[in-house]
């Protein structure tokens, strides 16, 4: 795949990475959006999907053949230290066709499950996990049938 049918791969994955991320923060699109700014220097301003202030999350999206999650994370990493930015660095990659995954330092996914478990219980955890991933699926299928 060629340079502009790349971008523009890419940029239909953030779409749905922000979409994914509206459901689970139960926001509208105005606090969840795609990062448009261009890397200045070699860095981004911005993630590739902005999440609320509320969300310390810098997220950095990677769609393709086979994707490098590491490279990923450390391009994430990179850019928090140039923006001097205090967020959880996450690699969001999704290979041809196979599910998306997410990338971050272990001691940040402990924190997460920390409190997510400490909040709700496993089996809360699991069943929220479930419905999101039934709803997203679904608005997926939708958007993509529209296109």
């Amino acid at each position: 795949m060629g340079g502009r049918a790349s971008r523009v791969k890419g940029h239909n994955f953030e779409r749905e990475v922000s979409h994914l991320f509206r459901l689970a923060l139960r926001t509208d699109s105005s606090e969840v959006k795609r990062g448009l700014s261009q890397p200045r220097g070699g860095t981004a301003e911005e993630p590739d999907v902005v999440l609320p202030e509320y969300a310390p999350l810098w997220l950095e999206c990677k769609v393709g053949k086979l994707t490098n999650p590491r490279a990923a994370l450390k391009q994430a990493q990179k850019a928090l230290k140039d923006q001097k930015v205090k967020k959880i660095p996450v690699a969001v990659c999704k290979d041809d066709r196979t599910e998306p995954v997410a990338m971050l330092p272990l001691t940040a996914f402990a924190a997460l499950v920390q409190l997510c478990l400490y909040r709700y219980g496993s089996h809360d955890l699991l069943s929220v996990r479930d419905e999101l991933e039934q709803a997203w699926k679904k608005s997926v299928r939708v958007t993509s049938e529209e296109t």
